[in-house]
């Protein structure tokens, strides 16, 4: 599986699909190769298709209580893409269940909310992401999530925190620099 995860990673959708095929021979079932489909549809801008193959890798996991990393993610990635906000939100929380120490998923949230102008909700967000993960990575993703929402002064403010927090913490150049 991990094989698979990494092919994914680097684009290499064929050797991604061999390690998924392997992965599900010796358990049983679809689950993996689905996942994989989704994937590489979803990279493929054929949105339609990654969810119906996403949809199909999550009802084998379920099935065969596997878990498989980032399946809700990009489930509601995809749903996002379609313009399917509501069923978005709801996948986006199932991947921060399954998998509390994920920080893609506030990401994806937060663009929902921004979009939607629910402000408050991202401001909760935020705060939940700070609170779960007190981090370099966790106050570099609340950072992402404002800048992405618009709010540079927020995104600046928790960056100079960050860097108080963490002074001689090298990670800390990962925050990038406010402008």
């Amino acid at each position: 599986a991990t094989a698979a995860l990494v092919a994914l990673g680097t684009g290499d959708a064929d050797t991604a699909a061999t390690h998924a095929a392997a992965v599900d021979q010796i358990r049983g079932g679809h689950a993996w190769a689905a996942y994989v489909r989704g994937r590489t549809a979803f990279v493929a801008d054929e949105h339609d298709a990654a969810l119906a193959a996403l949809k199909d890798a999550d009802t084998e996991a379920s099935a065969s209580d596997t878990a498989i990393p980032d399946l809700h993610l990009f489930l509601g990635h995809t749903l996002t893409r379609l313009m399917q906000f509501d069923d978005a939100e709801r996948e986006y929380r199932k991947a921060l269940e399954q998998f509390p120490a994920s920080l893609g998923p506030y990401e994806g949230l937060a663009s929902l909310y921004h979009a939607a102008s629910r402000d408050t909700d991202t401001e909760a967000l935020v705060t939940e992401v700070l609170q779960r993960h007190p981090t370099v990575a966790g106050y570099a993703t609340a950072i992402r999530m404002w800048t992405s929402a618009g709010d540079r002064r927020k995104a600046d403010a928790l960056r100079n925190e960050a860097r108080r927090r963490f002074r001689g913490d090298t990670a800390v150049a990962l925050l990038g620099r406010g402008r």
